[in-house]
């Protein structure tokens, strides 16, 4: 019998609702919290989608059920079962997951990978109180926690919906080097030693200014990039050595449009990104009365990100 891993898994931990009662699935994912109650034993199985609580127990299964007594949390497996609504077992929705009306009843265990105990309890997310040092020192367990993972979702629409707005838009996403020469004047850069040219280094583009006017006297009238940017800067708050930023530029003809998109590039597209349509674009600089730019505090980097009248 083929095994569940070459099979493939038919849902995602976030997928199942009530009218999925009856039908047959595959999840993957890891062990978020276990109670043996005697006779049944429940499992909520997490993955990046969600969570799915999944049930043990020996009239459904008795392999099944003994071998679910040694999982722990974190321990990565698959199995294969019924959705069944809670309802029908006497059990109580869960108002707080979105498959919370539901639940899988399983037939069939395979454990992929066993978890030592973990250096910190990944099943409290948000909850969890622990040295920061710790958690990076275990970044990959950390990364496994939703809140953080949603942070990564919704970092990954962003981008993919400024991509789609600015192509629907006519703008080409063009590259720019990453390695430099050293050039003087605004943030510090960080050197990388050339093994081809000893004695000799390259910078760190702290922002590609030389790259973007190239492509504009080169005839590319409007282009965008999503480009890191790094600076050899004291980690505060609001300074990192590494950033993102997304950076269009258009010539004379084409101004007007360059503006219009800074103010409403993400909020034409803020259903999909998880955006208050209602929210006012913001957006900084060009556009702002003199008086109004003379007046934004100098001395540091922070963008204005006063909300546009």
């Amino acid at each position: 019998m083929p095994t569940l891993l070459e099979n493939g898994r038919t849902h995602t931990c976030g997928d199942l609702r009530l009218s999925d009662d009856g039908q047959r699935v595959v999840l993957f994912g890891w062990v978020n919290f276990r109670r043996d109650l005697g006779g049944r034993i429940f499992i909520d199985l997490r993955d990046r989608e969600g969570m799915t609580q999944v049930v043990f127990g020996p009239d459904v299964d008795a392999a099944a059920h003994e071998a679910a007594k040694d999982l722990r949390g974190e321990d990565c497996i698959g199995v294969a079962g019924t959705v069944v609504a809670r309802s029908k077992n006497e059990g109580a929705a869960n108002p707080n997951l979105a498959t919370g009306e539901i639940e899988v009843e399983i037939d069939r265990l395979e454990v992929f990978s066993k978890a030592q105990t973990p250096p910190f309890d990944v099943s409290k997310d948000d909850r969890l109180e622990t040295n920061e040092n710790l958690r990076l020192q275990y970044r990959y367990l950390d990364l496994r926690r939703p809140s953080l993972q949603r942070n990564f979702i919704l970092r990954s629409k962003l981008a993919t919906l400024t991509r789609m707005h600015m192509s629907e838009l006519g703008f080409l996403e063009l590259e720019t080097p990453y390695m430099v020469k050293y050039t003087p004047g605004g943030a510090r850069n960080f050197l990388v030693p050339s093994r081809l040219n000893p004695g000799m280094f390259y910078a760190l583009a702290e922002s590609p200014q030389i790259f973007k006017q190239l492509f504009m006297v080169s005839g590319f009238d409007k282009y965008f990039q999503i480009c890191r940017c790094f600076r050899d800067e004291d980690l505060r708050n609001d300074h990192r050595c590494g950033s993102a930023e997304a950076d269009q530029r258009a010539d004379g003809r084409e101004q007007g449009l360059a503006l219009a998109v800074r103010g409403r590039r993400l909020r034409d597209h803020a259903h999909g990104a998880q955006r208050d349509p209602a929210a006012p674009a913001r957006r900084a600089g060009p556009g702002r009365p003199e008086r109004e730019a003379l007046e934004f505090p100098v001395g540091h980097r922070l963008p204005d990100v006063r909300a546009q009248p």
